[in-house]
C-alpha cells in the first residue's frame, strides 16, 4: 500500500504542469506565435471577463447588463462610455437605441412624445405589468407586459404619442426605439432621467494575432459562442468592413427562430445550417472559409459542403458581433476560436458542440 501511494506521489512532482491543448496558443506568448506556429487564437470572454489584448470596443454612451428577463428587484451595472458590458454570458454586442420614457426607474403611467413611424419594443422589471397602447399615434401589436418574463414588440405606422400604464411594482421600465427591423426585441435597460437617452452601438474591433489569422484569405476557419437577446434581419456574429469580408450570419426571423449562414460580405451566403436558432439561448457556430468549400455547423449539427463562387478578397477591419455597427448581433458573446487552417468536418462538428479549450 506504501509503495503505491509512493509511486503516485513520484508521478505527480515528476509529471509537470498540466499542459493546455496541443492547438492552444497561450495568450501571454508572443502575438506572432499564432502565426508563426500556425496556432488557433482562443478567448474566453464568459471566465476572462475583459477582452483580448489590443481590442477595442466603440461606444459612445454608457451601456447597462440590465435584462428584460432578469428576476424582479435584480440590480444591474451600468458601464461607461466605450467600456465592455460584461455579464456571466460574456461581452455585449447591441445596436443603437432610445429610450422614450422619462424617469424609466422611478416608473409611473405616461405618454410619450410624438414617436416616428418604425417598430419599438417595450419591457419592465418588477413583479407588475406596464400595458402600451396608442395615444395619438396609429399602429398594431400594442398589449400588456408582464414584468420580468415578457416585451411588447409593436409597429407605429402613423406617428403619435404612446401611453405606457403603470401597474404594481415595477422597479425600471423601457421604451426602447431605433429597432433595424420587424423583430427586433430588448436590449439592456436604458436608464433615462427627465429626458429620453440614447445608447450607441457597440462596435468590437478585432486586432492582433486574431485579425492576422482572419486576414489569410480562403484559408480560416472560426467558432463563435453567443446568446441572443434580440431578432429581426442578418446579425453578423463575425464580419469585415466592406463587401469581401469573411462573415458569420445569424439569420433569425421574427418568429424567433432563425438559420445561420456564412458566406462574404456583399454577397449571397455561400452555405446555410439547420433552422435551430433561437433566442434567449447559448449556441455555437462554427464555419470555414475557403472557395467552393463554405461549411457550417450549428451546435454539432453535421456540416455541409457547398460550391460558392464567392470569395474573401477584404483582409482588414473585422469586428466581432456587427459589420463596424451594421447588422448588429444583439447579444452575448461568450467565446470566440479563430483557426488558421480549414478544419475538417468531424472536428468542426465536435467544435460547435464543446466550445472552445480555455487557454
Amino acid at each position: 500500500m506504501r509503495r503505491a501511494l509512493l509511486i503516485v506521489l513520484l508521478a505527480v512532482l515528476f509529471s509537470g504542469p498540466i499542459k493546455p491543448p496541443r492547438d492552444a496558443v497561450a495568450i501571454n506568448s508572443s502575438q506572432n506565435a499564432v502565426l508563426s506556429q500556425g496556432k488557433p487564437f482562443y478567448w474566453n470572454f464568459t471566465a476572462r471577463q475583459s477582452l483580448p489584448p489590443g481590442w477595442t470596443l466603440t461606444r459612445t454612451s454608457s451601456e447597462t447588463n440590465g435584462q428584460y428577463n432578469d428576476a424582479a428587484g435584480a440590480g444591474y451595472t451600468a458601464f461607461g462610455n466605450g467600456a465592455p458590458a460584461f455579464t456571466s454570458r460574456g461581452v455585449g454586442v447591441f445596436e443603437g437605441r432610445t429610450n422614450y420614457l422619462l424617469n424609466s426607474d422611478s416608473p409611473v403611467t405616461q405618454t410619450t412624445g410624438s414617436l416616428a413611424t418604425g417598430y419599438y419594443v417595450g419591457f419592465c422589471n418588477g413583479t407588475g405589468t406596464v400595458q402600451f397602447a396608442a395615444g395619438t399615434a396609429v399602429g398594431t401589436g400594442f398589449s400588456t407586459v408582464t414584468c420580468s418574463s415578457g416585451y411588447d414588440q409593436f409597429h407605429i405606422t402613423t406617428a403619435g404619442t404612446v401611453v405606457a400604464t403603470v401597474t404594481g411594482s415595477v422597479n425600471w421600465m423601457d421604451l426602447q426605439g431605433g429597432l433595424a427591423s420587424a423583430g427586433g426585441g430588448p436590449t439592456p435597460h436604458i436608464p433615462t432621467a427627465s429626458a429620453t437617452v440614447t445608447r450607441s452601438a457597440d462596435i468590437l474591433a478585432i486586432i492582433g494575432p486574431a485579425q492576422q489569422i482572419l486576414a489569410r484569405t480562403g484559408n480560416v476557419s472560426a467558432i463563435v459562442e453567443a446568446y441572443a437577446t434580440s431578432h429581426g434581419y442578418y446579425a453578423a456574429l463575425l464580419g469585415g468592413a466592406a463587401s469581401g469580408s469573411f462573415v458569420l450570419w445569424s439569420d433569425l426571423s421574427s418568429t424567433g427562430v432563425g438559420v445561420p449562414e456564412i458566406g462574404v460580405t456583399g454577397q449571397s451566403a455561400c452555405g446555410s445550417g439547420p433552422s435551430n436558432l433561437t433566442l434567449v439561448t447559448t449556441h455555437r457556430i462554427g464555419g470555414t472559409n475557403k472557395l467552393g468549400n463554405y461549411r457550417i455547423s450549428v451546435d454539432g449539427s453535421s456540416p455541409a459542403t457547398t460550391s460558392c463562387t464567392d470569395a474573401q478578397t477584404v483582409s482588414s477591419g473585422f469586428t466581432l458581433g456587427s459589420e463596424q455597427g451594421s447588422y448588429v448581433f444583439d447579444g452575448w458573446i461568450s467565446q470566440i476560436a479563430i483557426y488558421p487552417y480549414i478544419l475538417s468536418n468531424a472536428p468542426l462538428a465536435h467544435k460547435s458542440t464543446v466550445g472552445v479549450p480555455l487557454p
